[in-house]
């Protein structure tokens, strides 16, 4: 409060410099204090939120005493204002020039490292190069108007293609059938957002054999070269960031942040696994004895089949997708029937990106007729999973069979649903607590594996929360 009319002051010039629109934030003011502002804030059309502490006695008191010695400092506002009569000019004044006037010069302070990078630089591994950490790339903030008119130009721009068919991508080809599977709006079904090609078993065949065609080359391609096609691909997504997630949001409604959020996922898998490869592609010397070099090397294993879900369209596949591609083996990706389109764009960043014919291959259509098929093929030399409990299951159960003509033992991973539990121990803020199980249950509706199933609660605790969240 002593520095609050100066600090809402720059709060205001601040967005206004920014552009951005008033509904997007809000000022927050004790009950009880500075009502005049509050009214002055509200006429010029600011949210204004009062807030005062609720809950048990002590805590309450002495954050009113925290607010209390603020307000009575001497170098308060309220001081300076009623006591001494100090302009408003003065007292909104830069900060900058009043220490410059007092002969001293603003304080440089060293950039801080961030929390994530210090925690990636305390736990680099010992054959990690000084410096070799990865930084994520950063979420577009919707709060800024130049964002928001981005995102709606892409969705007018999706929107104008509606109704387009997309083809399967086979050894570098594009091939189209007969049989076309539509992909609705699940906002506005009566909205088919786009039509995909429908794979059958003659073109999971086809794929197949041109991923094993095209693995030879490509697994003895250098580590650097495989990289830099991911890198590219990033380079893409990103570039394509706003059209993207503009599809998702029709495609499997995705709001806004998280489709953006989707897409920046995928950009991190392309660009962490390609520095990740260049670490694991260096031999590696497991021990030294005299006439001996043992190096510890990895070998890509041949075909893989991705089958990625629709509540994280873009994101699973390329990350699965990518991680194959660039360690050597050539892959067969297949989305969900639901987010076909999602899928198909993916191929066209991979295709843009340079990636081989053969190398990569995109099959849509029934998980029954031709996931099943590339599940059971002798050719099929691991698979690559995530969605449901049951259906991770069956695949589990299947590729454990040798089949006759098969060279090597399938490797399956599996990412089968989740259980995400908050436990909340008695000295949480229950504030915090609301405001998070409430997101993490209900964000995209809970339609992800990282959704919130259960809250656990102490028992001293568990009135307190739950007058708070019910």
């Amino acid at each position: 409060m002593s520095g609050l009319v100066r600090s809402i002051a720059h709060e205001q010039a601040l967005a206004d410099e920014l552009g951005m629109d008033p509904s997007r934030f809000e000022f927050q003011l004790l009950y009880g204090m500075a009502g005049p502002i509050k009214r002055a804030l509200v006429e010029m059309g600011y949210r204004v939120r009062e807030y005062c502490p609720v809950g048990e006695l002590l805590p309450g008191m002495s954050y009113l005493v925290r607010r209390l010695l603020e307000n009575t400092s001497n170098e308060g506002f309220l001081r300076a204002k009623f006591a001494e009569n100090v302009s408003a000019k003065e007292l909104l004044r830069d900060p900058r020039e009043l220490i410059r006037s007092n002969g001293a010069s603003p304080m440089k302070l060293q950039s801080p490292i961030p929390l994530q990078d210090q925690h990636r630089k305390n736990s680099a591994s010992l054959d990690t190069d000084p410096g070799d950490v990865y930084r994520n790339s950063p979420l577009v903030n919707f709060v800024y108007k130049d964002s928001q008119d981005k995102m709606r130009s892409a969705l007018l721009e999706v929107r104008k293609r509606f109704g387009e068919k997309y083809p399967l991508y086979i050894g570098g080809e594009k091939v189209w059938t007969d049989q076309l599977t539509p992909s609705v709006n699940p906002s506005a079904p009566d909205e088919i957002v786009g039509y995909g090609s429908e794979a059958g078993i003659a073109e999971a065949e086809r794929a197949v054999k041109a991923a094993r065609d095209a693995f030879g080359k490509w697994s003895r391609t250098p580590v650097e070269e495989r990289a830099r096609l991911l890198e590219r691909a990033a380079d893409i997504l990103e570039r394509r960031r706003y059209e993207l997630s503009a599809v998702e949001v029709f495609e499997v409604g995705k709001p806004w942040n998280e489709a953006d959020a989707d897409i920046r996922e995928a950009v991190d898998f392309c660009r962490f696994y390609a520095q990740q490869m260049r670490r694991l592609g260096r031999p590696k010397l497991t021990q030294q004895v005299p006439g001996e070099g043992s190096y510890h090397h990895y070998w890509p294993r041949g075909v893989a089949f991705v089958i990625a879900p629709w509540n994280f369209p873009i994101a699973i596949l390329c990350g699965m997708a990518s991680a194959g591609v660039v360690t050597g083996n050539a892959v067969i990706m297949k989305p969900s029937e639901q987010s076909i389109i999602c899928g198909a764009m993916l191929m066209q960043v991979f295709e843009e990106a340079g990636v081989p014919p053969g190398v990569l291959n995109f099959l849509s259509g029934h998980g029954s007729v031709i996931g099943a098929h590339l599940v059971d093929h002798k050719d099929v030399d691991m698979i690559a999973f995530t969605g449901s409990r049951e259906v991770g299951l069956k695949i589990w159960e299947s590729a454990g069979i040798t089949r006759p003509g098969q060279r090597e033992l399938k490797r399956v991973i599996c990412e089968m649903g989740g259980k995400n539990a908050m436990i909340v121990d008695s000295d949480a803020d229950v504030g915090e607590v609301v405001g998070y199980s409430i997101y993490s249950a209900f964000g995209y509706q809970g339609q992800k594996c990282s959704a919130l199933s259960r809250l656990i609660l102490l028992e001293e605790n568990y009135d307190r929360v739950m007058e708070r969240l019910i």
